[in-house]
């Protein structure tokens, strides 16, 4: 198989077919530059090609439903909507299809299991939305998001410097979670989408604005705190660093007991990549 990529000049990759053909104008002696607009108009029918493979890719995920035969199309269509306050000054708005809402009233959904978060601009938060609601129906994935209500919202929250969660969504497992994240990742309006934050969820950043983080992230970053500062002392307990930065003591059965947790929880990154 061709390598489309291969024919496409290092400035030009990852461009639009309409922007190269713009910036890379074909030459005017005809003649004399017979190799020129053959490598150009060669390069220009990869970014075609390649184009056309993204939206045909696209396309088929969007066809190819999942498994929830318990389920029809409309349960994965229709969204709840709620809006409310989880912190001072913080609102949200909260989206949830009915699919994901059954699973989670029967005990089949742990809310906040398998997350994705978004580090994206808040005037592009509506955007997501819509994309995120469009993908659930077409894959008849369960789901539930939210993201940050602007008009509620105080504005120092708002400001990037404050490290606020501003958009996650939530999947019953990390397979929906991968099957929604690839049919995403080749939306043309999220690939656009840029990062104003550098918000650390504790867990594996995918793309550089979207952020894998399983439920075990709240369990799994105190006990790295404690283990990789921990000092062993001369009586053979040990000493590690608190949250609030005061010194800890602990046994070393203890430790010993919180080496064994950590080793036993998955790292982000392996599962995501698994």
């Amino acid at each position: 198989m061709e390598d489309l990529y291969a024919n496409i000049p290092p400035q030009y990759k990852g461009m639009p077919y309409d922007v190269v053909e713009e910036l890379w104008p074909e030459p005017v002696n005809i003649p004399v530059n017979q190799a020129e607009i053959a490598r150009r108009q060669k390069a220009l029918q990869s970014i075609l090609d390649l184009e056309n493979q993204h939206r045909t890719k696209v396309e088929n995920a969007l066809e190819s439903p999942l498994s929830y035969p318990e389920f029809n199309d409309e349960d994965f269509k229709k969204f709840q909507l709620k809006n409310g306050e989880t912190d001072n000054g913080v609102y949200w708005y909260e989206y949830t299809n009915l699919a994901a809402k059954t699973l989670k009233q029967n005990g089949d959904f742990n809310w906040g299991e398998e997350r994705i978060y978004f580090d994206i601009p808040l005037d592009k938060m509506e955007l997501l939305a819509k994309i995120v609601m469009k993908i659930a129906a077409a894959k008849r994935i369960p789901i539930g998001f939210k993201h940050l209500d602007l008009n509620k919202t105080a504005s120092i929250v708002l400001d990037p410097k404050s490290q606020t969660t501003r958009f996650v969504t939530n999947f019953v497992s990390i397979q929906d979670a991968k099957e929604f994240y690839d049919v995403l990742s080749h939306q043309p309006a999220y690939v656009e989408m840029s990062s104003d934050l550098n918000n650390d969820y504790h867990g594996y950043n995918i793309d550089g604005k979207a952020h894998y983080a399983s439920g075990y992230r709240e369990q799994r970053e105190p006990l790295i705190r404690i283990v990789k500062t921990a000092k062993r002392l001369p009586d053979g307990s040990y000493e590690y660093e608190g949250p609030d930065g005061g010194m800890r003591k602990i046994t070393q059965s203890q430790y010993e007991n919180f080496k064994r947790q950590l080793s036993e929880i998955p790292d982000p990154q392996e599962k995501w990549q698994s």
